[in-house]
């Protein structure tokens, strides 16, 4: 969220109106989307890939903002020199990658599939940090949006985008007519 802007809208909107609590929850985005369907939060957060899974005719959706999902690798691996990556150029080397639900783990998929060969994913987890921990000094791969991964970049670690871009929009969605006024202020000051 803080990588986002988020959290300090969240805290600016906590300041203005004192009278008003919420509680976040951060989920998968798998998770997410069943407890929207199930009316369990107000709002939710995620990306473009997980809130078109949602039946359009009973959410709305608003972008806050883009991202662009790029390969991470450590800076002494064989391709840290390229200043962009295709995808062929990855097929020798091990995926380490964020688990299923994350919005990165399908964009992979498919982008793999689409060109023809299947990774070998050796290792998943939720955390950032982990699948950092996973890569350094090694030949293996993981794949991150920049905005998510950049406060945990260091010299160890390069990033490098696609030859053919992959851009995600992180959207806010929730239901259609069924807000508080509190939750269509938090809109506002999100949205703003």
């Amino acid at each position: 969220m803080a990588q986002y802007g988020l959290a300090s809208k969240m805290s600016q909107f906590m300041q203005d109106y004192p009278q008003i609590n919420f509680s976040l929850a951060e989920l998968e985005g798998a998770d997410l989307l069943t407890q929207l369907q199930h009316q369990s939060f107000d709002l939710g957060i995620l990306r473009d890939v997980q809130s078109q899974q949602l039946n359009h005719s009973q959410f709305d959706a608003v972008t806050l903002t883009d991202d662009e999902l790029k390969v991470v690798l450590p800076s002494d691996h064989p391709l840290a020199h390229q200043t962009s990556i295709q995808l062929p150029d990855l097929r020798p080397f091990d995926v380490v990658t964020l688990s299923p639900g994350s919005g990165v783990y399908e964009r992979i998929s498919e982008r793999y599939q689409q060109a023809g060969f299947t990774p070998n994913i050796r290792f998943s987890t939720p955390h950032i940090e982990t699948l950092l921990a996973m890569i350094a000094h090694t030949d293996r791969v993981t794949f991150l949006f920049a905005k998510s991964v950049a406060p945990f970049m260091t010299a160890d670690f390069v990033m490098r985008p696609f030859t053919d871009p992959i851009i995600s929009h992180l959207q806010l969605v929730y239901p259609h007519g069924t807000l508080s006024p509190a939750a269509q202020r938090f809109i506002h000051y999100l949205t703003d």
